[in-house]
């Protein structure tokens, strides 16, 4: 039974300290998609509303300056809104599509190619909470947008937030406890559950926002 207890005891210590540069890694990325902005106008050309969101925010846009002419006015009124909610917005009224890099945002007619071939700016965010079976929330479980770079890893609540697009598949991993691949498929919460690996074979190891299966010894 000791066994088992310091077993547990040192697969939470193991946790915490996986996710902490997790953590630090995605702070950055999930503080900006959280920033807010406030933009009331009528008529505007896209580019006054891009310098509107650049005053308020740490992003910046990358586009051709050519861009008013193929895009007419637009007429924008939104409270606190996050950006990439904002950019959907501007998506459905323009024919422009948005590719959201760290700091960067990258502006392209639709149908253009997209820098690196990369798809259209996140849509939206989903947000949820992993627990363990006993209902326990889980802190250090990473969070990944299969067969991207996006990740980010659970809080000490066991709480996480990601920006998605609908198409997206979320990979749950996290040392000791077996994979879950969920698919977004336009839900925006999601409550997981994650099931301990019954042997060593199914035990994963956690590097960065991947992960890899750890040999049987």
């Amino acid at each position: 039974m000791y066994q088992n207890v310091h077993m547990k005891l040192l697969r939470r210590l193991l946790a915490v300290l996986l996710w902490l540069p997790a953590a630090t890694a995605s702070a950055q990325e999930d503080g900006q998609a959280r920033q807010t902005v406030t933009i009331s106008v009528k008529n505007a050309e896209v580019t006054e509303v891009f310098r509107l969101i650049e005053k308020q925010t740490d992003y910046r846009f990358l586009y051709n300056g050519s861009l008013n002419a193929s895009t007419g006015k637009i007429t924008l009124d939104f409270k606190q809104a996050r950006v990439p909610a904002l950019l959907t917005e501007i998506e459905k009224r323009t024919q422009l599509q948005f590719l959201i890099r760290g700091k960067d945002i990258s502006v392209t007619h639709r149908g253009q190619a997209l820098p690196g071939g990369q798809p259209a700016a996140f849509k939206r965010e989903i947000t949820g909470i992993v627990r363990d079976t006993t209902g326990q929330p889980m802190v250090g479980v990473t969070i990944a947008v299969k067969d991207t770079k996006r990740g980010t890893g659970s809080d000490a609540n066991g709480r996480f937030i990601i920006p998605v697009d609908d198409n997206d598949v979320l990979v749950f991993s996290m040392i000791s406890f077996r994979k879950q691949e969920i698919p977004v498929a336009g839900r925006d919460k999601l409550e997981v559950i994650l099931h301990e690996a019954t042997s060593a074979l199914e035990e994963i190891v956690i590097v960065g926002f991947g992960q890899q299966k750890k040999s049987a010894s």
